[in-house]
């Protein structure tokens, strides 16, 4: 997160993850990165936590490569925060009392809520919406593709553990 440029997105993530944990009360640390694909799997070790910070170092590395060997402008504070903040509302759906978040909206959607009301700019709550087929939007950004991507290969590798 220190390599957000912008001091403003960076402190929003902080107080939107601050808020999110608190609202939920639970630990980030032992939080799991997939319940249904840890039980089928069998892995129990695997953690959100984890998962973000992959999504994150795949996505930065995969986003400067873009923008140096094909001269495109990737403006990489947005694909850090879309990368940091893509699972964000993945504790609201496994909160006791919360399940018909899960039921009816699942995260990419309610991540929408949680991203406006951070007041993320809107290239980080499309990444949030568009970073998972469980919504039919598609990632119009370069910043989306890539952090869309990123989150698929982090997925793809932690299910091959397996």
């Amino acid at each position: 997160i220190d390599t957000i440029e912008d001091d403003e997105l960076r402190t929003d993530i902080i107080e939107a993850w601050d808020r999110t944990l608190s609202e939920t009360d639970i630990s980030l640390e032992e939080f799991p990165w997939s319940l249904k694909v840890q039980s089928e799997l069998g892995l129990d070790d695997l953690y959100l936590v984890d998962h973000i910070n992959d999504v994150a170092e795949i996505s930065v590395r995969n986003a400067q490569y873009i923008a140096k060997r094909m001269n495109l402008d990737v403006t990489l504070d947005v694909v850090m925060a879309g990368a940091l903040v893509h699972d964000i509302s993945k504790p609201y759906e496994f909160t006791e009392g919360k399940d018909r978040v899960n039921e009816f909206l699942g995260h990419p959607y309610y991540g929408i809520y949680i991203s406006e009301r951070a007041g993320f700019p809107i290239e980080v709550t499309h990444i949030v919406l568009s970073h998972t087929d469980q919504t039919p939007i598609e990632p119009k950004t370069l910043e989306a593709k890539i952090v869309s991507k990123s989150d698929a290969l982090a997925a793809d590798a932690l299910r091959n553990q397996g």
